[in-house]
């Protein structure tokens, strides 16, 4: 049954979309370079306090852009790079297969062309007046969303894995671990410490995810 699995064809719509953005679309350099930058702007750019707008302007022009001395540049600015970088070909890219290979119609209402059209023009003191994340956005919902959805400290996208891992994934962590065990690649006692450890809250849930997913993969040997 899994060696047949392995052997079918993938899906057509998720193969046909994957063939559609095939090969690379940038040139190596060009591909290393747009590397570089986007370390440059999450350590360096993103996080630099609003009125350092020479420290910005000067990664910039290191890249290339051509920006006037009384230019002002804000933390929050759109990168023309972006748009036409790696969220068409990256993040775009994988979203579309990814999404037909489950048949999910994915949909990008944010980058709507006459949205980004209106909204780019606009000055950085319109879209980011205060500290508040993604304030236009906010207003443009306030009648539709609680108060606790946006007036709240800003967090990440985290997935609840641990409460995950001790509720509905609980049999798939056990299964995993006593493959781990009956291998005989770890100790028992240690993969069993991980559990209690994990458990108790004292693990991460990636150190015991790591051994559920090693443990599975032993399991299909």
């Amino acid at each position: 049954m899994t060696e047949s699995k392995k052997q079918n064809p993938p899906d057509p719509a998720y193969r046909a979309s994957g063939e559609a953005h095939a090969g690379p679309s940038f040139s190596l350099g060009n591909r290393l370079g747009r590397l570089c930058w986007g370390r440059v702007q999450t350590t360096l750019f993103q996080w630099s306090p609003r009125p350092f707008h020479g420290w910005r302007r000067f990664p910039l022009r290191l890249f290339g852009a051509k920006i006037a001395r009384s230019c002002h540049i804000y933390p929050g600015a759109v990168i023309g790079a972006e748009l036409s970088g790696s969220r068409r070909h990256l993040l775009l890219r994988d979203s579309d297969p990814m999404s037909m290979a489950v048949a999910l119609g994915l949909r990008v209402p944010f980058l709507d062309h006459d949205l980004v059209n209106d909204v780019l023009p606009l000055p950085a003191s319109t879209k980011q007046p205060g500290d508040r994340p993604k304030p236009l956005l906010v207003k443009a919902t306030a009648d539709l969303l609680p108060n606790s959805v946006y007036d709240r400290p800003r967090q990440g996208f985290v997935l609840p894995m641990a409460e995950w891992m001790r509720g509905p994934l609980a049999a798939f962590v056990s299964e995993g671990l006593s493959g781990l065990k009956s291998d005989g690649l770890m100790e028992p006692r240690s993969v069993a410490d991980s559990e209690t450890a994990f458990n108790s809250g004292r693990l991460h849930w990636t150190r015991l995810w790591e051994l559920v997913v090693l443990g599975h993969s032993l399991r299909r040997r």
